[in-house]
This record gives structure tokens, sequence and C-alpha cells, in this order.
């Protein structure tokens, strides 16, 4: 059957001198795998350049439910960015974004509000005027909720983060899970702050890489087999 979708590349592969695999979380079926021929091509109409990671795509494919891989009959841009693309500092939180999804958000099945979370999130990319510093952290905390591993906050005042429970708390209930220190009140506050209102959060470079890793082993307690992210290093590097 054909299905027509938008789509999101989270990653994309070399597979032969002219083909490549790419993921790409779809619409109307979640994750999905699709192997791509004859793109790497000198004479080609769909270019490779459409399935860079972070790419927002109308597709159509052909598609099986009984088939782990699919292919692409026709695919185009579903939104032509106008900054990422020519941006050191903004294709670097794109990458950042593309592989923390694609080691996150695996489900093969329809889900709208993580769908939309993600689109959404690449467009406000794309057109922010604002600093997008805090963007990585404010985008990794924000999408806990779609995973299902949001933190408990409760009010007051939280001296401790709990990782393994995942709650702020003012004693620790086993330290060698818990993250202390001045960034604690930071990471609750990017917690309860939208990635529109994330340029509004003071923060210092050490200060965002901390949080970075603190947030990286959070993810590695509450999802099976999460890998260290390699963009974190490329992020730091250019802030």
């Amino acid at each position: 059957m054909l299905l027509s979708t938008k789509g999101i590349v989270f990653r994309s592969v070399k597979y032969s001198e002219t083909s490549f695999i790419t993921d790409i979380y779809t619409e109307t079926n979640g994750l999905q795998h699709f192997i791509i021929s004859g793109v790497r091509k000198a004479k080609t109409t769909t270019g490779a350049g459409l399935f860079q990671p972070g790419s927002l795509l109308e597709l159509v494919s052909y598609y099986r439910d009984d088939k782990k891989m699919h292919r692409i009959k026709e695919a185009k841009s579903g939104y032509p960015f106008r900054e990422i693309p020519f941006s050191i500092h903004k294709t670097a939180v794109s990458v950042f974004m593309s592989e923390l999804c694609s080691k996150t958000v695996q489900e093969s099945e329809p889900n709208p509000e993580v769908f939309q979370f993600l689109w959404e999130s690449y467009i406000f990319l794309d057109n922010t005027q604002e600093s997008f510093s805090n963007i990585p952290i404010s985008f990794m905390s924000n999408l806990t909720t779609f995973l299902g591993f949001q933190p408990r906050i409760p009010a007051g005042k939280s001296l401790f983060f709990d990782l393994k429970d995942g709650v702020f708390c003012e004693s620790p209930n086993e330290m060698s899970w818990s993250k202390d220190g001045a960034i604690v009140p930071l990471l609750k506050t990017f917690f309860v702050t939208d990635l529109h209102r994330a340029h509004q959060v003071k923060s210092t470079r050490a200060e965002r890489k901390e949080i970075l890793q603190t947030l990286t082993k959070y993810y590695s307690f509450h999802i099976n087999g999460f890998r260290k992210l390699n963009s974190p290093e490329i992020y730091g590097a250019i802030f």
C-alpha cells in the first residue's frame, strides 16, 4: 500500500555507493526504517541532502505491515529551513536533538503528541532570534514528559535531584543516585520551562555542561540501553 505522511529524519547511514538507510519518525506510523536507492547518483530528483538528520519531510512510501524496511516513492521538504543549514550553532543543536531522538523515540506506532512536539521544536529552532544556547537542555527536559519519566517536582526548596526515583527532594534516598549542588534549582527550572521560554533562563556554559551530563545520566537510569550521546561534545565546543 502507499502511505502518505509527514516525517522527521532521525538518522541516515550509507548502505551502498548510491543508497542509504534512514530512520524516519512518521506522523501516521511512528518510527519506520526506509531504504533509499539511487539517491547518491549524479542525476537524481531526490538528493541526499533531503534526508539529513532533523529534516522535516512530506513523503509517500511503499508500506507493508509485515516488512521492517520500506521504500520511498516520493519525498519533498515539509518545511524548508531558513537558518539551520547555514548556522553552525543551530546545526549543532539540530544534530543534538536528532541524536537524542534516535536513541529514545522508538515506538513504531502513531503518537500525535510526540510528533507535534518534535516537529514544532525543529521549526522553533529554525525561526528563533533569541539565544538558543539553552535549547538542548530544554528539549531534553521537555522530552521526558513524552517518554514517560518526567520527574516529580514538589513545591518548595529542593537541594537534591534523585535520578533513580525521578524526584526533586530535600534529602537524598541514596547519594550515589542523587545530584546536589548549585545546578539543582536551575535544572528544576528547566523542567518547568517550555522551549519557547528557554532563553529566559540564565545559565553559564559550565552550568549547561553539568546539566547535560546530569540529564544524560538521568536518561540512562530510565531507558534501557541508553548510550552516551556524541553531540553534547560538539555542542559544548561551539557554545
